[in-house]
């Protein structure tokens, strides 16, 4: 009986490592961290929608006669060229987090899967918390970090000097993205693996201290006998 809800637990832990590797790849690779609807001062007519995530963005402005399609990169188009808009410091903090965290939740599936397989309950399980902290922690990085980009940096303006001084602007037009909010998912699914860990630390613990209880009443049983 002990075995199969540890069974149980290990699989739903196993279930939540791959979900969280997936949201993190998500959110690697999804362009929508930050959306952003920019207008034109000198027209009534203008139009914009802008979509960036960690490394590119895209979108189209219309000035009113016509939509111009765009498509940036963050870096080399953005950041090493135009100091306004992102904040490297941050830019950096958020990605080497995210980075982290899809390294460790991938390394907490495949010691998951080490322990689903192993016959000894304890083995994995202090990794495996180890894992999944640090996962915790550089997921509340790259969320707090972004937020901060968001708030401070990208809320007042996300275009590039080139479109500011055409008379674009995005001051209160920008919004975050769900790439952002799978991020603040995946920090809950981690939270969620590591009470599950803790829940199966309890069990090992209780099964070993009962085990360890039964063998010294047997050996005292059995020297009474001899006795």
């Amino acid at each position: 009986m002990f075995k199969m809800k540890l069974k149980y637990l290990v699989l739903v832990l196993l279930f939540g490592s791959i979900l969280s590797v997936g949201l993190i790849l998500i959110s690697l690779t999804t362009n929508s961290w930050i959306l952003s609807y920019p207008l034109n001062k000198h027209s009534n007519e203008s139009s914009g929608e802008l979509r960036f995530g960690l490394f590119y963005g895209s979108g189209i402005i219309n000035i009113g006669y016509g939509s111009r399609p765009r498509n940036y990169s963050v870096y080399n188009d953005i950041i090493a060229n135009d100091t306004n808009v992102f904040n490297y410091s941050l830019w950096i903090l958020t990605t080497t987090s995210i980075g982290l965290t899809l390294i460790c939740d991938s390394l907490s599936t495949i010691f998951t899967l080490l322990k689903t397989a192993s016959k000894s309950s304890h083995k994995w399980t202090r990794v495996l918390i180890f894992i999944n902290i640090l996962s915790l922690i550089s997921n509340i990085l790259s969320f707090a970090s972004w937020l901060l980009q968001f708030n401070f940096y990208l809320k007042n303006n996300i275009l590039i000097s080139k479109d500011q001084n055409d008379g674009w602007y995005s001051n209160g037009l920008s919004i975050l993205g769900y790439g952002f909010y799978i991020v603040a998912f995946a920090i809950l699914v981690t939270s969620t693996n590591l009470l599950i860990l803790n829940c199966i630390r309890f069990k090992e613990h209780f099964r070993t201290t009962d085990q360890e209880g039964s063998t010294y009443e047997e050996k005292t049983n059995g020297d009474i006998m001899l006795y």
